[in-house]
């Protein structure tokens, strides 16, 4: 594994024994698979082992993706307390009351589903349409403080029958003269695809529409405000793909191991909309003497919000190896969505960020 291999390489450089060199490492949702599976296959070379936004290895190299949402609902629904909360004079989309925000938002819903609105542009002409917020809506729960203030600026514009905020965001009817020019057009989208493919090699390729749409309802009855985006993930859209990972690449497996020559630490936050705390417990039972740390916030990873707690925490892990307490909540994080938001512009790619984490 390559990981190992640098480890060594690096031992080996600093005069050490490459034998009994160890990984530090900190791994972020898809790396959280990374640093899992290379604990499970090489547990004595483990030196320091952070894993934040933690996928649940077993469904992920299952192929199906399918116990990602647990936590989504809960997770978007935050947008409209935060938004109430904040008050009229911060969040544009400002109802009296979390349920009156989230009514004004099924509200735009429902008049986008059945009137999807043109946009005049400079470039061509575009239509935005309820699939086009959906992708958005992906996005969102990932960072609340960097995105909850745009998507509450875009709702505003759609309720009022506009929507060029959304189309410049997804680069609806967006021109691109990188052919003119025989340039590569870069779609960080693509590579990320191909790796979950040949991770999940081939284990859940759906055989007929009838199986997907199985899927489907499985993935929208964990979550309605995400649900449909995310399930044309990896599973229908791996089972043409003609790329198989030779037998040497297949992991063959559940990662975990009884005992790490250094203590994992997992992190979690409360409500993480694709990686839930679930999983972190989930994965942190499957490695003898790990720890966990819970981080009190909404978001994708801790490091979606800031956290003097948190942060301070994985500062003494890196020095001494010393878990958390158990049970430690880091209750107290130091900013709030709105009213310490600064605007940050969501994925331009015109594609769902459902794989954020690859």
């Amino acid at each position: 594994m390559d990981m190992l291999h640098y480890t060594e390489l690096l031992a080996e450089e600093n005069g050490q024994d490459p034998q009994s060199s160890q990984l530090w490492y900190s791994g972020l949702s898809y790396g959280t698979v990374l640093g899992s599976t290379f604990a499970a296959m090489y547990p004595d070379r483990i030196g320091r082992m952070i894993l934040d936004g933690v996928v649940d290895g077993e469904d992920y190299f299952s192929g199906r993706w399918s116990n990602n949402l647990a936590d989504a609902d809960d997770a978007f629904r935050y947008f409209f307390e935060s938004c109430h909360e904040a008050g009229e004079d911060i969040c544009p989309f400002w109802a009296s009351s979390p349920s009156a925000v989230e009514a004004r938002f099924n509200t735009v819903v429902d008049k986008l589903s059945t009137s999807p609105i043109p946009v005049a542009d400079q470039q061509m002409p575009a239509i935005v349409t309820i699939s086009d917020l959906k992708n958005i809506m992906m996005q969102v729960p990932y960072a609340p403080l960097r995105y909850f203030p745009t998507f509450a600026s875009m709702l505003v514009e759609l309720e009022s029958g506009t929507a060029s905020l959304i189309a410049r965001t997804m680069h609806i009817g967006w021109r691109t003269d990188h052919c003119i020019k025989n340039e590569i057009f870069w779609n960080e989208y693509e590579p990320r695809q191909i790796i979950a493919c040949n991770d999940g090699a081939g284990r859940f390729n759906l055989s007929d529409y009838d199986l997907f749409l199985d899927h489907v309802a499985h993935v929208v009855n964990q979550s309605h405000y995400l649900g449909e985006s995310w399930a044309s993930g990896t599973s229908v859209m791996c089972r043409s793909l003609d790329i198989k990972p030779p037998q040497s690449q297949i992991f063959n497996g559940y990662p975990g191991a009884s005992k790490t020559r250094n203590p994992i630490l997992f992190v979690s936050t409360e409500l993480d909309p694709v990686t839930p705390l679930r999983a972190a417990k989930k994965m942190r039972a499957r490695f003898g003497g790990a720890g966990l740390l819970v981080q009190h916030s909404v978001g994708h990873a801790s490091l979606s919000v800031d956290s003097k707690c948190t942060f301070g925490h994985l500062q003494q892990y890196m020095r001494t190896g010393a878990l958390p307490t158990e049970g430690t909540v880091c209750a107290d994080v130091d900013s709030l969505p709105f009213r310490d938001s600064s605007s940050f512009s969501m994925s331009t790619s015109g594609r769902s960020r459902r794989h954020d984490f690859l």
